[in-house]
């Protein structure tokens, strides 16, 4: 019956405890509907995906009801929304990389709900985004860079999650950063010191046992290296790298020490055995004629001894004499 209203531009229901159920999807019949608030009832189970169709969308309240599985990626395509309000009903599932399709959104409100796994990096496309509330989920992972690309951001809770890693650096250029929470999660590091960190307190960074910071925050003090202790690290490295180039270049040097005499005693050692064969040739050799001579045309008073195989002539005496 309501769907009949094709003209109407605003329904506000919010806090009647009269409504209960799923969100009627003749809701998406009304194509000029500007204004949809059904928050604080007894709304239950999923968003219908139609609603994301509804282009003329501008604020949906539908905080505290009963509304569980996801939010329908169809409503991430809602270019002109300006404010998605569904904290503390029983949302799962993950968060949308199209999230980053609302361009000109300034409020997005998904506190106390069940939403797990990382925050799309995507989000930093939500340039115009002022107040953005993800506490109390199951969101898990790190912190996008991409936070630091949201300059109207004035207002981010991520407390209550499961969050790791650093805090971005890329936060401190967020100049309209007045209230900031990273409260019960495991993030580690050190805090930011400039921009709007500057003026945080430490109630934005309770429980988180890995981070540290300025004495100003109440937290365990940061590990830093005074400017002091750099210069100390630098000359001790320059030394390191002097002591093994030296080391390189004495190598280097022995080594061709070493090759240039073992180069040298291979040359006298092949010299002396040059001399020696040399010396083993001097000796002439020896005719038949002078051996039939020496011994007297091998009589036998020139033997010396004889055996199986043969008799040995004295030439010794014959040479001698000569």
């Amino acid at each position: 019956m309501i769907g009949n209203l094709e003209n109407l531009q605003a329904l506000n229901l919010y806090d009647n405890k009269m409504i209960s159920g799923p969100i009627p999807e003749e809701l998406c019949n009304l194509k000029n509907l500007g204004f949809l608030s059904l928050g604080n009832n007894e709304l239950c189970c999923s968003i219908p995906a139609c609603l994301g169709n509804i282009t003329s969308l501008r604020y949906i309240y539908w905080d505290s009801n009963k509304l569980t599985f996801t939010i329908p990626p169809s409503l991430w395509n809602l270019n002109d929304l300006l404010l998605l309000e569904v904290s503390s009903n029983f949302l799962k599932s993950s968060l949308s990389p199209e999230i980053g399709n609302l361009k000109v959104t300034t409020l997005l409100n998904i506190l106390k709900n069940q939403i797990s796994g990382n925050i799309p990096s995507t989000i930093g496309g939500m340039q115009n985004m002022a107040e953005l509330s993800f506490a109390e989920n199951r969101l898990e992972g790190p912190i996008p860079e991409s936070f630091g690309n949201m300059v109207a951001l004035e207002s981010l809770d991520l407390s209550h999650n499961k969050l790791s890693g650093a805090i971005p650096k890329s936060l401190v250029s967020l100049s309209h950063l007045n209230y900031f929470n990273v409260s019960y999660n495991r993030l580690s590091g050190e805090i930011p010191t400039e921009g709007p960190f500057s003026n945080f307190s430490y109630d934005s960074f309770l429980s988180n046992k890995a981070l540290c910071g300025t004495s100003r925050l109440q937290i365990t003090a940061c590990r830093s290296s005074s400017p002091r202790r750099k210069r100390k690290k630098k000359v001790l490295l320059i030394v390191l790298i002097s002591l093994v180039a030296s080391s390189i270049i004495m190598l280097s040097i022995t080594l061709t020490a070493f090759l240039v005499i073992r180069s040298r005693k291979r040359k006298r050692v092949i010299a002396t055995h040059q001399e020696d064969s040399s010396s083993a040739t001097v000796h002439g050799r020896v005719s038949y004629h002078e051996l039939q001579q020496a011994t007297n045309g091998f009589s036998p008073n020139n033997f010396l001894g004889s055996g199986g195989y043969g008799s040995v002539s004295n030439i010794w005496e014959y040479y001698s004499g000569r």
